[in-house]
């Protein structure tokens, strides 16, 4: 097993990679550009049987595109860490609640999170300590009061009420990416009732969080960024990473506020 410097800093760090895709909707909601089918079979042939089993489920091709770009990004991600293993040769088992991790024992302490929505991949990577993240197109216009209702504490609900309207939507995807982001770090899914925990934001950037009852205490640091126009993201870790988190984008630059610094972007290729 060989590590490269990158893996050396996850005991500092937290990692978080970006990369757009080609699924990028044009504003009536289809793609500006059509998919590179050369460039997919590509990606696809560095998935596991399964992984190309489930893409296969999807019937929008735009769907099934973003499925094998954000799975074949994510092997080649971890191959960043292990210089000796290239992308397709990584396997995986799932959790009870639906949480990937590496099948290998041994190779547990490379914690990772994987998130993608139209337009965008996100990887979230650290050593030993829970991580989840989450990223959603923050541009479509919902019911956000009654989607509040449904998956919001108490105080979000009363929060997203009392906010002008004119913020209203901006603040509900970044309290909808920081719920999605938490429960994945704890590994729970939706099997973690969204509405038994709570976070608080201020104008500031100051993020409060009130974790739901009977869960373990435990030293969670949560972050936002918006890496596009149209794109919100939100990054939970279980315990603070001394030296923050380092972005690896090949985006333009993501900002991300609350509790640590955000190093320059380092530039890198698609996979």
């Amino acid at each position: 097993m060989n590590l490269s410097d990158l893996a050396r800093r996850l005991d500092q760090e937290a990692h978080v990679w970006l990369l757009p895709t080609d699924a990028r909707p044009a504003p009536a909601g289809r793609l500006a550009a059509p998919i590179d089918s050369a460039r997919l079979d590509a990606l696809s042939a560095c998935l596991s049987e399964n992984e190309r089993e489930r893409a296969s489920d999807f019937r929008s091709r735009d769907d099934r595109a973003q499925f094998i770009q954000a799975h074949a990004f994510l092997r080649w991600v971890l191959s960043r860490y292990l210089t000796d293993r290239q992308s397709a040769g990584w396997d995986f088992v799932i959790g009870p609640y639906g949480r990937p991790e590496l099948a290998e024992s041994e190779l547990r302490w490379l914690r990772f999170n994987l998130s993608h929505t139209a337009g965008l991949v996100a990887v979230a990577v650290t050593r030993d300590t829970d991580c989840g993240v989450d990223v959603e197109r923050r541009d479509k216009r919902r019911n956000f009061l009654g989607m509040s209702r449904t998956a919001f504490s108490e105080r979000e609900q009363a929060h997203v009420r009392q906010i002008p309207e004119d913020q209203r939507q901006a603040r509900f995807y970044q309290i909808w990416c920081l719920k999605e982001a938490y429960i994945k770090a704890i590994g729970m899914g939706l099997s973690q009732p969204l509405h038994q925990f709570s976070f608080e934001l201020d104008d500031a950037s100051a993020i409060a969080f009130e974790p739901a009852p009977k869960r373990p205490p435990q030293d969670w640091q949560f972050y936002l960024g918006t890496p596009s126009p149209v794109h919100q993201l939100a990054l939970a870790l279980g315990a603070a990473p001394t030296s923050g988190v380092r972005l690896f984008d090949v985006s333009p630059e993501l900002a991300i506020s609350k509790q640590a610094s955000l190093s320059a972007a380092e530039r890198l290729t698609r996979a």
